[in-house]
């Protein structure tokens, strides 16, 4: 499926718009669920199922999430992962930019499998670009890394997931704080 600009800005907009309804749940002011109530309907049937995922019923990701099949959205984007986690590539003419890059458990078995079921070189991703500081977005971005990629991410996300002194290590070792 290949969307048009138009309707690629649009989805992103969607995404946005769900973010800040899912963060603005607690708020009473009708002016803000007026504006929720517009993009909904201009977002029509076709996002329902995602709007009910992040905002009506959100729940924890889960390590047994099914897979979902790799796709390429449109143009130069594809998303890889799983129902509760997903990275998306971004091929470019300077080579793959990830937007995360899922658990380090799942490179090996998810994210490099459907790379390559895409047509994607893994040798060439370049830029991870992680979009918050859970293990699930972060973990693969160590591999990339060690293989030449950089990553990026907020300097609060980096400080989140630098290992602290003196307590022991429960989860993946993360990236070498890169780009902030």
């Amino acid at each position: 499926m290949r969307l048009s600009r138009p309707a690629a800005g649009a989805l992103l907009s969607l995404a946005a718009i769900l973010a800040a309804e899912n963060a603005l749940a607690q708020s009473d002011s009708s002016q803000v669920k007026t504006h929720l109530d517009q993009a909904r309907k201009i977002a029509g049937a076709q996002w329902a199922s995602p709007y009910r995922f992040f905002c009506v019923d959100p729940r924890a990701n889960s390590n047994d999430d099914p897979p979902i099949e790799p796709t390429k959205i449109f143009d130069n984007v594809y998303v890889i992962g799983n129902t509760g986690t997903v990275a998306y590539a971004i091929t470019t003419s300077g080579g793959i930019i990830l937007l995360d890059s899922l658990a380090a458990n799942q490179v090996e078995s998810v994210l490099l499998p459907g790379m390559r079921k895409l047509g994607l070189d893994p040798a060439q991703v370049k830029l991870v670009i992680v979009a918050h500081g859970h293990a699930d977005h972060f973990g693969g971005s160590p591999y990339f890394q060690d293989r030449g990629a950089h990553v990026a991410m907020s300097a609060e996300d980096w400080d989140f997931i630098a290992p602290k002194p003196g307590s022991a290590s429960k989860g993946p070792a993360p990236p070498k704080r890169d780009i902030a």
